[in-house]
């Protein structure tokens, strides 16, 4: 099993282990935050379970598919993460303006949800209508700075052990040449594996 070793697997596996870490934690954050305690200590443990693991492979798949990306450019033949530099920077800028947008639309929807009781949806884009109104709304009720500046803090961090991930994983010595058969073994594996996560699920597959 010589195609554990691969780097560009190991970085694949982290970053969306480090992806769905942090959806993970935000979920739970809004949980903690704006669920209605009372209610859910009414609720059944096996319901309140269900409903979490609901949410938890809706992070996954969301981890996935960022990364989706990614693992094409580290599958490219010459010109993958391992070879080439522009390929490498080009996926660092991905990955660094795919956190931003993500942890920004994370922010909407727990600043939406805090004014209105609702999670973001297309139902938003209403208050795009009159933009005055509405940055001065926002203004008003939130502290914009502070959030604008955790949300580029979280970011950064975030972005910064993305990096750090991949330069332990992408940069070290290779441990030892992977053979076609192994390799081709480690890719038939980890695709099965993003399927399986991409459906939530490992029974009842049609």
């Amino acid at each position: 099993m010589s195609w554990l070793h691969s780097r560009r697997i190991r970085f694949l596996g982290a970053s969306v282990v480090l992806f769905f870490a942090l959806f993970a934690t935000l979920r739970i954050a809004f949980l903690i935050g704006f669920a209605d305690h009372a209610a859910l200590a009414a609720e059944r443990t096996g319901t309140i379970l269900q409903t979490l693991s609901i949410g938890l492979r809706f992070d996954l798949r969301l981890a996935l598919l960022l990364m989706l990306p990614v693992a094409l450019a580290a599958a490219l033949p010459r010109i993958n993460l391992l070879r080439c530099k522009l390929t490498r920077v080009l996926t660092s800028l991905y990955l660094a303006i795919a956190t931003l947008v993500v942890l920004l639309v994370y922010v909407l929807d727990f600043g939406h949800y805090s004014y209105l009781g609702q999670r973001l949806s297309a139902t938003a884009f209403r208050f795009v209508g009159n933009v005055d109104i509405s940055t001065r709304m926002v203004w008003e009720s939130y502290p914009v700075v502070w959030i604008t500046l955790g949300w580029l803090a979280v970011s950064a961090a975030f972005i910064t052990l993305l990096f750090k991930v991949a330069s332990a994983t992408l940069d070290r010595p290779q441990y030892r040449p992977i053979r076609f058969a192994s390799a081709a073994t480690g890719i038939a594996v980890a695709t099965v594996l993003g399927l399986l996560g991409m459906l939530g699920r490992v029974d009842n597959i049609n």
